[in-house]
């Protein structure tokens, strides 16, 4: 490597004869860190080539030892000294003697500094071109043209006077190997002629392949674009980095976000943010699509290529190097921090004016049942249904929160890549502790709401920053006309995998009996045992309140409201007696027949679980017919004695001792071992007139026994009435 750099001196600039003169690196800086004054621009000049013979001609110069370049236009100090970062190498950096002074060369007072980069060995001459370019292009930077001549030569640093600014800049590191950089791609232009063969020459004047310039996989590409924002960006205290986007000039606020954990890069400009691809463009990275490295062995004729890649291990860690930590509650063992909580229920039943009462009470400190007062927090609302202005500032404000630590994203969009980068810098700015996503499916796009796989691309997404920024994700979601058949695990709607990935779930309901009555019940905890209290509230004109509750999730979900509504299920269940009294029937013929007579589907559907008919299939293809029987052991009039029923149905019923949790507890839901004990004791006459381990229940006005609903309400078979 050069110890030292033989310079040519040139008294001023009309000097043509050089006087060359060795110096090293150090004496360099230091005379570059402290300038003389002198008033005029004329004086002592430079040039890193050396001439021969010595006179100061383009043709004369034999060889360069110094890389120097002028930044005259668009200069900001700090920011130039983060693009030079990415040549990755020793550089200085001063202010010349106009730099924000007006003059004729500089009539607008704008920054102007000089840029010297040492070469690890001196470069012939013809290559200098190339070696400028390719500067140019790793940094894109605006760099002087005039430099490119490698016969040119440069002033001395000076300071015109006393008091004007001088800046000065050393990075230290190793010099600039040129002979390892692709040069001969960049013979013609900035960018590489042939990107995608650009080799170079090792130290031993061998060929050797390079991706400096160009990439063969995405990945190769974006790791580079991460590393040329980290050189160039400023770090936050979270761990992430912000800049000004090149991508529009660097102009108005910090709008390009870069996190490390997810290599995650976007530009955040409102309105419109620079795509990913013109962020490329910006950083001097090919702007087109490239392959992944996991698609790029695969090839039409076989599952992978005969090239197998070594296998990169996975990440491991010995759980005794592992710190445990207690789960932190935002609603003690109600709602948890750090995880994502779902709350559904039906529409209409006040489930804005919870999320708001939440709202309210984590922005105040307090204000939850059954929870003690904490510091008052921020709160990030996404509403996609609900009007900021008439609905959701009123209803916080009725519920006195806040409003100054309330968030809202008065934008919308979708949980994608780009949604989450977004969704993620708003929580790392405002650091909620209660993040309200209202509802859940308006923010999904376009993904299959039935495919877990798809599901799992959100709801990971989510927990991930729930659990990185330890706030509690609550994310509200409607529940099926059918509630379920009175199981919360099937109410809510689309695929189970909402409920699954949730380590909370909670239900929003009514008595059926009394619409006053609401309540919300946790039917799903992973995180501790779950919360077998109903937690009431009740809305009064403008005004929230919670209130003690006895309601079930049981009841909440139950199908029946009213006697109306048992008079209309009575009735279907009625005509399904009776349609299929002489044996099995096509589904379509019954389901017309009953749409004549006026029978809702509903209601149809509704006693066709009750009597327990089961769809069959004959047939295949065009021939494929759906059947409808009623099984033999149901009562197909009022005469009929009563029916078999399974002792199965009610096995669930007799005690289980031990104590009850959600991980092992077998019973259903609302039904807790103490009462069921209550119920065995109660009804001990009944086992032992059977002499079996289960209860039977009896109609009060037909005596027979009850049968029971997938979704756990027990009826009678012959009039169809509920108990």
């Amino acid at each position: 490597m050069t110890e030292t750099f033989q310079l040519s001196l040139f008294k001023n600039k009309k000097d043509n004869q050089p006087r060359v003169v060795s110096r090293s690196w150090q004496e360099l800086c230091e005379r570059f860190q402290k300038p003389p004054i002198r008033k005029e621009k004329d004086g002592l000049l430079f040039s890193p080539a050396l001439f021969e013979p010595a006179r100061r001609l383009k043709e004369n110069v034999k060889e360069i030892s110094l890389l120097c370049l002028d930044v005259d236009h668009d200069a900001d100090f700090e920011t130039a000294k983060k693009f030079l970062d990415l040549l990755g190498c020793a550089y200085a950096i001063y202010s010349t003697h106009s730099h924000l002074r007006k003059t004729d060369s500089n009539p607008n007072g704008e920054p102007r500094y000089r840029v010297v980069v040492p070469l690890a060995c001196p470069i012939p001459s013809n290559e200098f071109p190339s070696l400028w370019r390719y500067a140019k292009y790793q940094t894109r930077m605006p760099f002087d043209e005039n430099a490119k001549d490698s016969s040119r030569i440069f002033y001395t640093p000076v300071k015109a006077e006393t008091t004007a600014p001088y800046e000065f800049f050393f990075k230290e590191g190793a010099f600039l190997d040129w002979r390892k950089l692709p040069l001969h791609s960049f013979t013609d232009g900035e960018k590489p002629l042939n990107a995608e063969t650009t080799d170079g020459i090792n130290q031993n004047g061998d060929r050797q392949k390079s991706n400096l310039t160009e990439y063969a996989f995405h990945d190769d590409r974006h790791a580079e674009l991460c590393r040329r924002i980290e050189a160039r960006a400023k770090a936050t205290g979270r761990g992430t980095f912000e800049m000004k986007c090149p991508a529009h000039n660097g102009k108005g606020d910090t709008s390009l976000f870069y996190d490390p954990t997810g290599k995650s890069v976007a530009c955040l400009k409102k309105p419109n943010p620079c795509s990913y691809f013109e962020i490329l463009s910006a950083f001097g990275l090919p702007d087109r699509k490239l392959p992944s490295r996991e698609h790029a062995g695969k090839d039409s004729n076989s599952n992978y290529s005969q090239e197998k890649k070594p296998l990169k291990r996975l990440k491991t860690v010995r759980m005794s190097d592992i710190e445990a930590k207690p789960v932190e509650w935002l609603w003690q063992d109600f709602i948890p921090r750090g995880a994502l909580t779902i709350l559904e229920g039906e529409e209409e039943l006040g489930k804005t004016w919870i999320v708001c009462a939440l709202a309210g009470a984590t922005g105040q400190g307090y204000g939850l049942p059954n929870n003690p007062q904490t510091e008052p927090a921020n709160v990030l609302m996404m509403s996609a249904e609900d009007s900021l202005t008439y609905v959701i500032k009123p209803r916080l404000e009725a519920v006195k929160a806040p409003c100054e630590r309330i968030i809202a994203i008065d934008e919308h969009f979708t949980f994608d890549r780009d949604g989450i980068l977004r969704l993620e810098f708003e929580l790392a700015e405002h650091k909620p502790k209660l993040s309200v996503i209202d509802p859940l499916f308006s923010f999904t796009g376009s993904i299959n709401l039935n495919n877990d796989n798809e599901i799992r691309s959100v709801t990971d997404e989510l927990s991930r920053l729930a659990e990185k920024y330890n706030c509690a994700i609550v994310a509200i979601r409607h529940i099926g006309k059918s509630k379920g058949m009175g199981d919360p695990r099937n109410a809510g709607l689309n695929g189970i995998g909402w409920r699954a990935s949730a380590r909370v779930v909670l239900l929003v309901g009514k008595d059926p009996n009394d619409e006053r009555q609401r309540a919300i019940v946790q039917t799903k905890n992973n995180l501790a045992p779950k919360y077998k209290k109903a937690i009431g509230y009740e809305i009064i004109g403008n005004e929230f309140f919670w209130k003690d509750s006895s309601l079930t999730a049981r009841k909440m979900l139950s199908l029946q409201k009213n006697e109306e509504d048992r008079d209309d299920q009575n009735e279907a269940a009625a005509f399904l007696r009776e349609a299929l009294r002489d044996g099995k029937r096509q589904a379509g013929e019954v389901t017309a027949e009953a749409e004549k007579l006026g029978i809702s589907k509903q209601n149809l559907r509704t006693a066709r679980h009750k009597l327990g008919i089961e769809p069959k299939s004959v047939g295949f293809g065009k021939d494929k017919q759906w059947l409808w029987e009623i099984p033999k052991n149901v009562c197909l009039s009022v005469e009929t004695t009563s029916v078999d029923v399974d002792r199965k149905q009610n096995q669930h019923l007799s005690a289980n001792d031990g104590y009850k949790t959600s991980y092992d507890n077998n019973l259903p839901l609302d039904v807790d071992a103490d009462a069921n004990q209550r119920l065995s004791v109660n009804n001990q006459h009944l086992s032992e007139a059977s002499n079996d381990n289960f209860i039977k229940n009896y109609c009060q006005d037909c005596e027979k026994e009850l049968n029971k609903t997938p979704g756990g309400e027990m009826f009678c078979p012959v009039c169809l009435t509920t108990y």
